[in-house]
């Protein structure tokens, strides 16, 4: 069985990620014949979609406890077990702070944490795009049958059963986009009018996905970021059977994939989260039955961003006493944290070119001379490849940084001037000028002339 992996991430964002395993089902109540086949059936489902995260993403299992005698006659059937898990969940997020957080359950409740912690660290920016067939929007009241899992995205949105809600911030329902719905209560159909929650069907995503992703990228706007919600009960369950509620009228595995794909690539580097949920798998044999063409690579959220935003919150942190230091220390940490992911990213977009063009004994000498804040120029006819070794270079130098003046890129006609520049500087040339060849050769040396193989 083909096993694509779930979402992408680059090795640079190690530590910023992290992964939540979370083979709840209480949510869902009893699924088979009884607790113990539940648990067999949520511990395979985790197994299988484990394989599909991201192998740098430090993953986190959280216990799921046994349910206590009569807590499938409470109103939220199994309340006690489900508010250890978010308990659980929460001082997971909290004490970690992950900027992206991808999370594979269990019932679509184990959504709720995820969803609430993103919404309180990047407010307004935070949207969220929830694919499922059902809208898990009843309040306790009003839910048919007592599952929570039909109550998880209310509570999201600040209306949750006692105990069991959003335990970081709600979300604003301005910011979510209800994706492949055809199953609500009639509860629900009132909150969606009256929220003005904004919901495409199963037939309009198959009519026109393209408007379809226009609504959600109009409703996020250049900067927003995007959290994934996926139930697989949105698929047709002629197609793909294996979920706790399958309901008829779906997509098809590729019509979801075509989906998810179009939101990748819409989102390019802006998704904080995905959450895949509510797969019910009873043994091995389903393992190898299913279809799983839907699934698709999610690329790495923009840190950059997020760190920008960290520190705009600590720059306008209230004044108190040391309030300034206390700024000043978390400040100079974020800057630091950013310095090393720019180096390791850089550093590994570069590294191939330059290992391969560069002796080893070569890139020494340039680490010595950037060291010594000596000029460098590295000369190629490719602007691409120049650029590229400029600033594989310049991340060799972490955990110190290049304080001069960098040009990846430096113009023919500005290369005496960059030369006879009284300051240290790395830069790319196109070619060999004999300006250029004559200050290489002078002693002590202006600049130190580089050419790869």
């Amino acid at each position: 069985m083909p096993m694509a992996r779930w979402p992408g991430t680059s090795r640079a964002l190690r530590g910023a990620s992290l992964g939540l395993a979370v083979p709840q089902w209480q949510g869902a109540g009893v699924l088979g014949t009884g607790t113990v086949d539940a648990l067999r059936g949520a511990e395979l489902a985790r197994e299988v979609l484990l394989e599909s995260l991201p192998s740098t993403v430090p993953m986190h299992q959280l216990p799921v406890p046994e349910p206590e005698e009569g807590e499938e006659e409470d109103s939220v059937k199994f309340r006690r077990s489900l508010r250890k898990v978010l308990a659980s969940a929460s001082e997971l997020l909290r004490a970690e702070q992950p900027a992206q957080v991808w999370t594979v359950g269990g019932d679509c409740s184990v959504d709720l944490t995820p969803i609430s912690y993103l919404a309180e660290r990047y407010g307004e920016r935070l949207c969220v795009a929830y694919v499922d067939a059902h809208c898990d929007l009843n309040k306790e009241v009003e839910s048919p049958s007592g599952h929570f899992h039909g109550m998880s995205l209310r509570a999201a949105l600040g209306e949750g059963p006692q105990g069991l809600r959003a335990p970081f911030q709600a979300l604003g329902p301005e910011r979510l986009v209800m994706l492949g719905i055809r199953d609500a209560d009639p509860a629900e159909e009132q909150f969606i009018q009256e929220a003005k929650v904004k919901r495409l069907t199963t037939r309009d995503l198959q009519s026109n996905l393209e408007d379809a992703i226009r609504v959600v990228t109009d409703m996020a706007g250049p900067t927003g970021l995007l959290h994934v919600h996926l139930d697989l009960d949105v698929m047709e369950p002629s197609a793909f059977p294996h979920v706790n509620v399958p309901t008829a009228g779906g997509l098809m595995p590729a019509e979801l994939k075509a989906l998810l794909g179009r939101l990748s690539s819409a989102f390019a580097g802006r998704i904080c989260g995905t959450t895949v949920t509510e797969l019910r798998l009873r043994d091995e044999a389903d393992l190898e039955r299913a279809d799983w063409t839907w699934r698709v690579r999610f690329p790495p959220g923009n840190l950059r961003s997020d760190l920008w935003l960290r520190r705009k919150n600590s720059e306008s942190a209230g004044a108190g006493p040391h309030s300034f230091t206390r700024s000043y220390k978390q400040l100079r940490n974020l800057f630091q944290e950013d310095l090393r992911l720019r180096s390791t990213v850089l550093l590994e977009w570069a590294a191939a070119d330059l290992f391969s063009r560069f002796t080893l004994q070569a890139i020494l000498e340039i680490v010595v001379a950037l060291l010594l804040e000596f000029r460098v120029v590295v000369v190629s006819q490719s602007p691409e490849l120049a650029s590229k070794l400029v600033l594989g270079l310049s991340s060799l130098l972490w955990p110190f940084s290049w304080q001069h003046l960098l040009l990846p890129i430096c113009p023919a006609y500005l290369q005496e001037a960059i030369i006879d520049a009284p300051v240290p500087f790395i830069s790319a040339l196109p070619e060999v000028t004999p300006q250029v060849a004559t200050a290489s050769g002078t002693a002590p040396p202006r600049a130190k002339l580089l050419r790869g193989r």
